[in-house]
């Protein structure tokens, strides 16, 4: 019986050809030994399982001109490998400096591969620095790491570096076929997409994964679905079924679909981010240009398409928004099953909320026009009519009002006499219009409105800014500020005023004044006062 190897040692590259995926690394070192330009440190950095180990195999065999067999390629002398994770002290570099001083045997360099390099202790990258600086002519350095940024600067000016790419998902599944057809296995090509996309750009985990894939197999075949519940991955129908539900606003089957997801084992957060990169692939796949991102086998990629299609982006961006803020309250929430379920609820319900708020939607600029539209008179021609000036100069640049003896306005109003002018229903109109500035967007200038100092003298009603600019804020809702006043009482005015020029109008009242105030009021205070002999002191 043969002794069993992994997939990822029996496939391994031994030739730069054979590498994946990194093509402009491999071009690069085959250049420079073509040439004779080779430097004297490299640097391989990228995420695990790229081909950084192999690279530097590969190229301290093709500088000395070794035969690329495996019997042979770990057991020369003049390759020498360290795993700086386990040997990461000052004393084990002195022993490599030590080393390098003796010229190689029977070749031309003598090569040494320091993996996990960035694993190495300060006092030893300090150590390691001459002799990476100024090492023998015939020593060529070839260091590998995943964390590039916890290396040292002086040691990174020293080397040539490399940055190795993560392994398209395209290219592992063409590896992955190559193999299946090498040994005779049966396999769906869905099912080895799916193996690819769990490596997450790593070749060695994807052949890790298909090794496991083959033996729960009693038939060595394959299988898509076998695949989804090996690695727990949720099949791209229940996203598809949930998205159908949320066009036709079925919250009924919306919550159906995600108890039988629980049911099934997988995790919300799992759940959300899964769904969340669907809503992303459906908002990608409406433009042809970018149909190219979708990472997916062929016939899902067709059904994205003409789904994405149903769908208005502005809807898909606001799902997008709510399941993110979802996935970052997860950790934080008591009961995630409800969370989710409430995200779920909103998202279905978006397309009726967006219709409705485009319903209520009012521009300023239709109600300036309405509010300027000239009367016209009996013989045909308009009319303009006679503005009053304003009493109180601090106003700015508030609009002419129509005077209160214009009789076309005032006696052709019903009842306008009967009409309440007082604070509380002045406070109550600017409060509906901050509401409406809210719904358009305006936040900030309904707050003025809501949360503003209001004034009501001698039927005008004034807003008490704090500043010039927040003047400038309310000038461009003026008119409409009118016009909601007029259809309260056409006689009440409107004014903005500075706060400075407000404080002067309320003086400060002396003690005398304030008591004289409270006994017009009540005049029980005057008889009180003099029961108790009280006076002002």
């Amino acid at each position: 019986m043969n002794q069993y190897v992994i997939s990822a040692r029996k496939y391994r590259p031994q030739k730069f050809e054979e590498v994946i995926g990194q093509e402009k690394v491999t071009q690069t070192l085959q250049n420079e030994i073509a040439n004779n330009k080779l430097a004297q440190a490299f640097l391989f950095c990228g995420p695990r399982g790229v081909g950084k180990t192999t690279c530097a195999r590969i190229l301290a065999n093709e500088i000395n001109q070794q035969n690329t067999n495996s019997s042979v390629q770990d057991n020369t002398f003049n390759i020498f490998e360290l795993d700086a994770a386990s040997n990461n002290s000052v004393e084990d570099i002195r022993n490599l400096v030590q080393q390098v001083r003796i010229p190689p045997q029977n070749s031309k360099y003598k090569v040494y591969i320091i993996d996990e390099v960035h694993m190495l202790s300060k006092d030893a990258f300090n150590a390691f620095l001459k002799t990476l600086e100024e090492p023998p002519t015939y020593a060529v350095f070839i260091l590998a790491t995943t964390e590039k940024h916890k290396i040292l600067p002086t040691i990174l000016s020293r080397c040539q570096i490399f940055n190795f790419e993560r392994i398209k998902t395209l290219d592992m599944i063409a590896h992955l076929e190559s193999i299946c057809t090498t040994e005779k296995i049966k396999y769906e090509k869905e099912a080895l997409h799916i193996i690819a996309q769990k490596a997450d750009g790593a070749l060695r985990d994807a052949l890790s994964i298909f090794d496991q894939m083959v033996s729960f197999s009693e038939t060595q075949e394959i299988a898509y679905h076998e695949v989804l519940n090996n690695l727990n991955v949720l099949d791209y129908s229940y996203y598809f079924k949930l998205t159908s539900s949320f066009l036709n606003q079925e919250i009924a089957e919306v919550l159906l679909t995600y108890n039988e997801i629980l049911d099934k084992g997988f995790d919300s957060l799992i759940f959300l981010t899964g769904l969340g990169g669907h809503i992303r692939n459906l908002l990608i796949a409406q433009e042809a240009k970018t149909q190219i991102l979708l990472d997916v086998p062929e016939k899902i990629q067709h059904q994205y398409i003409q789904q994405s299609q149903k769908f208005e982006k502005s809807l898909l961006l606001n799902a997008l928004n709510l399941i993110g803020k979802a996935e970052s309250e997860y950790r934080f929430s008591q009961n995630t099953r409800l969370l989710v379920e409430i995200t779920l609820s909103k998202v279905n319900y978006l397309p009726s909320l967006i219709k409705s708020i485009e319903k209520k939607k009012i521009t300023p600029k239709d109600s300036e026009k309405a509010s300027f539209t000239p009367k016209i008179t009996q013989n045909g021609s308009q009319k303009i009519k006679p503005v009053s000036k304003l009493s109180i100069k601090t106003s700015l640049n508030t609009p002419r009002v129509e005077e209160s003896n214009d009789k076309e306005t005032t006696e052709n109003s019903p009842n306008h006499k009967d009409l309440r002018i007082d604070l509380p229903t002045i406070q109550g109109v600017f409060q509906k219009l901050a509401e409406q500035l809210k719904n358009e967007g305006k936040k900030s200038i309904g707050l003025l409105f809501s949360k503003g100092l209001i004034r009501l003298e001698n039927k005008q009603a004034s807003l008490v800014v704090n500043s010039q600019a927040q003047a400038q804020l309310i000038d461009p809702y003026r008119v409409m500020a009118q016009q909601q006043l007029k259809k309260l009482n056409p006689q009440i005015q409107f004014a903005v005023i500075l706060e400075e020029q407000a404080i002067k109008q309320n003086r400060a009242y002396t003690d005398e004044e304030k008591l004289r105030e409270m006994i017009e009021e009540n005049k029980d205070v005057l008889e009180m006062k003099n029961r108790l002999g009280l006076t002002l002191k």
